[in-house]
């Protein structure tokens, strides 16, 4: 699997979400598989989770399935996962953890949310790849 990138140009961000979706990408088996990774700020997020989940608030991550085949090179594409990296500062002071460890966990919990993990499957997960 791999990882389309957009909305930062935050080379660590890029280089660590790339690394972290191939290992997803290979432990879950899903070969040519994209996933599309889109980094928003605050006012953004809210309004993604007001049209969508009728919640009229910020989020930190919200993960939309799309499960599209392009047939001209049978490329799957998995879904979008957007991030707030707003959010992601907020929450990675709350955790007393690293910035760029919060964007990696945000991620990885969209990307869980596309492969249909459960939350209580998620938490037994997160330990092997963060």
């Amino acid at each position: 699997m791999r990882a389309e990138i957009l909305n930062t140009r935050d080379r660590r961000i890029v280089t660590d979400v790339k690394k972290l979706i191939r290992r997803v990408g290979r432990d879950f088996r899903l070969g040519r598989t994209i996933v599309n990774v889109v980094f928003v700020n605050n006012r953004k997020m809210r309004e993604l989770n007001r049209r969508h989940l009728k919640r009229n608030r910020p989020t930190d991550v919200l993960a939309f399935p799309l499960d599209i085949v392009d047939l001209e090179n049978s490329t799957k594409v998995l879904g979008e996962v957007y991030v707030s990296r707003d959010q992601a500062r907020v929450q990675a002071r709350e955790h007393r953890v690293g910035y760029y460890d919060e964007i990696q966990r945000l991620v990885l919990h969209g990307v869980f949310h596309l492969l249909g993990l459960s939350h209580e499957e998620m938490e037994a997960c997160y330990v092997r790849y963060l």
